[in-house]
């Protein structure tokens, strides 16, 4: 029996927190072409995924995304608290993070990541056509070669 995953059995963590200190106002509703960032993220992800969770501070403009938003007024800062609140969530075996300035996502990348995840607990691409796993809380790391 094969422990592999698919992304259909998976939740899209989409982080749209963040300060905006620079720009001025949220990154995620920057134009791109006819629609935002984040709408495009999102619209990539959910023919891939079970279900698409935006994660944000505060959800104000995020209310009408055709997702699930979710907020958490945790004083700690930073993108781990995101993960965390999704991971919560979720109930997914696995999740797909990204952040919701990344609009140019490859879906079929995306998938072929997944059948790669059965015996590690984090997976991240690598350039090169290698992939790597790395074992939470392990200094082993494992190198996957794509075919």
């Amino acid at each position: 029996m094969s422990n592999r995953f698919y992304t259909r059995e998976m939740d899209a963590i989409v982080l749209a927190g963040g300060d905006s200190r620079r720009m001025g106002f949220p990154k995620a509703f920057l134009s791109l072409g006819d629609t935002t960032l984040i709408e495009t993220v999102i619209s990539q992800l959910q023919p891939v995924f079970r279900r698409v969770l935006v994660v944000a501070r505060n959800s104000k403009g995020l209310r009408d995304l055709d997702a699930t938003v979710l907020t958490d007024q945790r004083l700690e800062r930073g993108p781990l608290v995101g993960v965390t609140r999704g991971l919560a969530v979720s109930g997914a075996p696995w999740c797909f993070v990204v952040g919701c300035d990344m609009p140019f996502l490859n879906p079929e990348v995306i998938k072929r990541m997944a059948l790669h995840i059965d015996d590690c607990d984090v997976l991240a691409p690598r350039m090169a056509g290698i992939m790597l796993v790395k074992k939470v809380g392990l200094k082993s790391h494992t190198l996957i070669k794509d075919d």
